[in-house]
């Protein structure tokens, strides 16, 4: 019984034993990355079949988490993979081992690759597809503090340039909606509450909305800035100005000509951030019901994603208003 008593006991979870060996970790993750494994060959023009593509960002690690202990622990490597160093602990808390887990995407950027190279990467299609008459639309997923709108801002920009220089006189049109939670708010009628309504072809959009004509770049862009600004945000245990809504920007390109009737879209989507356990132990009550109906409407939304992408007959679009 004295033995027993003492001897300390320490009950250790993953994130501090990771922290504690972060050296060891640190250097398992730098050796791989001098020498990466081979990764499995990926079947060419698949993501033309499903009509989606999966891109992925990287950000750096911020000062406050190198502080704290961490280390960088993903490898974006080209073309598309991605490689997260998954620093593990055996039952025995001694010896330590490191799983390498292997993700291949459409498009990966690492942390030193910038914004005009995403925008080529990932938007400049689908804008170009827009000026053609085509639909098509962007969102932006991670979680809380990940960088989302910093990278949606970008592509606001760059989107409105391309859209304008393509656009030869025609008329451009935007509107921009907010979900929060299960209501809808016109952003540009002073946040009034809309409806989603179904049309004859099964398209559903936001009504009554406005949808304001612009002239030029620089007017599109201070619109969006001004929708922006209106859009919910709060302080949560990751990021002092986290968005608690789901931002869309729709804009339309009159393709029509020849007596044809056409319009072309780009729906650009800033999703708000995914939040884990651990992001918000601290939260109020108000905060947490936020958060899970933010991870409700992204759980739908996956859903939707991989139906779309596997070919399922059924898609649950109405399972969410997202």
């Amino acid at each position: 019984m004295g033995n027993a008593e003492s001897q300390i006991v320490r009950n250790v979870d993953k994130r501090t034993s990771r922290r504690e060996h972060r050296a060891t970790f640190e250097a398992a993750a730098q050796r791989f990355r001098a020498a990466p494994f081979d990764s499995t060959a990926r079947e060419d023009g698949e993501e033309r079949a499903r009509g989606i593509r999966v891109c992925v960002r990287k950000r750096p690690i911020f000062k406050h988490e190198l502080e704290a202990g961490e280390f960088d622990a993903v490898t974006c490597l080209s073309p598309g993979r991605v490689v997260v160093h998954d620093a593990r602990m055996h039952p025995d808390m001694v010896k330590m081992y490191m799983n390498h887990h292997d993700f291949s995407f459409d498009e990966a950027f690492g942390e030193t690759v910038h914004n005009p190279e995403v925008y080529a990467g990932t938007a400049r299609q689908l804008v170009a597809g827009a000026l053609e008459g085509r639909n098509s639309t962007v969102m932006m997923y991670g979680q809380t503090g990940s960088g989302k709108t910093y990278t949606m801002r970008s592509i606001y920009e760059q989107a409105a340039e391309d859209v304008f220089a393509g656009a030869a006189g025609r008329q451009v049109t935007v509107c921009f909606i907010e979900l929060l939670g299960d209501n809808c708010f016109d952003m540009f009628n002073q946040g009034v509450s809309c409806q989603l309504t179904t049309a004859l072809d099964g398209s559903v959009h936001p009504y009554p909305c406005v949808e304001v004509e612009v002239q030029d770049a620089a007017e599109l862009l201070s619109l969006i800035d001004l929708a922006g600004k209106l859009r919910a945000t709060a302080a949560t245990g990751v990021h002092d100005q986290s968005s608690r809504s789901h931002a869309l920007c729709r804009i339309f390109v009159d393709c029509s000509g020849d007596g044809a009737d056409a319009e072309g879209s780009v729906t650009l989507v800033d999703l708000a951030g995914s939040e884990h356990r651990i992001d918000n132990a601290e939260h109020n009550a108000e905060r947490r019901k936020e958060g899970a109906k933010i991870n409700a409407s992204l759980a739908a939304l996956k859903e939707c994603i991989r139906a779309r992408a596997s070919g399922a007959k059924f898609i649950a679009f109405r399972q969410n208003r997202l």
